[in-house]
């Protein structure tokens, strides 16, 4: 991590970070009869996730005056590898199937941030500010695996942040449109199988009290 000034005025701040992810799952199903011969089974089935992360990110930040401002990006890179085993096994007998599937796949996503915040004076201040954030695709296996696509949210906000009762008390009341693009889900009810992606658009407020309850 860097931060670096710049001046009276202005300051770098920057970081690079990468993490590697190993997750592995199995579960087990019993079963009276298998087609054809009726003979009962046990079905096992074993998932493992390889996840690499890798992310460089970059801000400048300006306060002077009576104004305070901020802007940067940061890249995301993410490589995912699914192994995904199935057997079937009779009852006190060799393995009747087993099936293996493993699929990788890339993402790469440029996330911008900024924002701009005004002093009113008398501990008032008023601002906006926008990001956007990113969550990982994937996979689902049922019949088949089944890639999704990453999601994206992208959020503007306006807040208008105060002191009271001589610093002892903070508010923040703010306002806020989230536009929620690509969005998956698993469906149970069907067999696990990946929702077709839609976009969503959230709006809401938000008011956050802070106190000093003793001097």
């Amino acid at each position: 991590n860097l931060a670096q000034p710049l001046g009276d005025s202005w300051r770098l701040y920057a970081s690079v970070e990468r993490q590697l992810l190993d997750s592995q799952a199995g579960s087990r199903l019993e079963a009276a009869a298998l087609p054809p011969n009726g003979a009962p089974y046990v079905e096992t089935i074993d998932d493992l996730l390889q996840l690499a992360n890798s992310a460089a990110a970059v801000e400048l930040a300006y306060e002077g005056g009576n104004w305070r401002a901020f802007g940067g990006v940061r890249h995301v890179e993410e490589g995912v590898d699914f192994l995904v085993r199935r057997r079937l096994d009779a009852a006190a007998s060799a393995p009747l199937d087993e099936i293996t599937r493993r699929t990788s796949t890339d993402y790469a996503r440029s996330l911008p941030v900024g924002g701009v915040e005004l002093d009113l004076g008398s501990r008032h201040s008023v601002g906006i500010s926008y990001g956007k954030a990113y969550r990982s695709g994937g996979f689902s296996e049922f019949v088949a695996v089944r890639e999704y696509a990453p999601e994206s949210l992208a959020t503007w906000e306006a807040f208008w942040r105060a002191q009271w009762l001589d610093g002892r008390v903070t508010s923040r009341l703010s306002a806020f449109r989230t536009d929620w693009s690509d969005r998956t889900g698993i469906d149970g009810t069907i067999g696990a199988e990946i929702v077709e992606p839609c976009a969503t658009r959230i709006d809401g407020a938000e008011l956050e009290l802070d106190a000093e309850l003793t001097e």
